[in-house]
Order: structure tokens, then sequence, then C-alpha cells
């Protein structure tokens, strides 16, 4: 199978990730009590020529996959923080079973992060998942 950024979308979408509903698109809205929810976002690439002939070389992709575990507005730090820490755990897990049955996932970053969706922030943990093909 050719590396395509929808070969890495669906990847990504179809993670089994321990409490969490995956999606296979940033929503437009989170509706209340529907956390934690996850997709991907902000997939990139790139083509360099691998040959002085000018032959390409390998496609190299990138995707963020966020994971938004709570709101950000509810004084509640060290409880969310607490499960940011548990959801990293947990999305690392995921991403590292994906690669050793996936022919698409080469290897990631994990970060804890705030994310807007409308005009609300969340606590949010973004992977940054890397493929090459």
């Amino acid at each position: 199978m050719a590396l395509t950024y929808a070969s890495l979308i669906s990847e990504l979408s179809g993670l089994t990730i321990t409490g969490v509903t995956v999606g296979a698109h940033p929503p437009a809205r989170i509706p209340s009590g529907n956390l934690p929810i996850a997709y991907p976002r902000l997939p990139s690439g790139e083509q360099a020529a691998a040959a002085f002939d000018g032959t390409g070389g390998l496609d190299v992709l990138a995707c963020d996959f966020v994971v938004l575990t709570e709101t950000a507005a509810q004084n509640l730090q060290i409880t969310n923080y607490a499960d940011c820490i548990t959801y990293m755990d947990r999305l690392t897990t995921a991403l590292k079973s994906a690669m050793t049955t996936s022919k698409v996932i080469d290897g990631f970053t994990v970060r804890m992060d705030i994310e807007l969706i409308g005009e609300t922030a969340y606590w949010a943990i973004i992977a940054t998942v890397r493929a090459s093909g």
C-alpha cells in the first residue's frame, strides 16, 4: 500500500485508546459530556530528491493526533494535569502498538498542551505522528 495522507489519517482514526472516543477529523464543537475525544489534524509532508538525477526519495508525512481530556476553565488544574498524564500513557501505548502492526507509522512525539475548539479551551495531549514510504 502506498503511503498517502488518507492512509495516515485512516491509521490514526483507527487507533484504540482506552477510555477515548476517536474520530476521523477535528470537531466543529464538542457537546457537553463527550470527553475525552481524539482526532487527527494538520497533516503535513515532504518529498525530497534522493539521488543526483532527481529521482524521488521517500514520502515523509506527519500528522498531529489530538486527545482532548477536559475543559481548561474549571479550576481543577491538579486533577486535569494528572488525567493528562494518564492519557499521555494511554496514547503512547496505542501508538507503540500501532507501530508494531502498521506499515504506516514510523515514530511520534507527545506533548501536553491547550487546544481551542470554537471559543472553548481544552486540556490536550498532542502527538505528532511520523510516517514514511
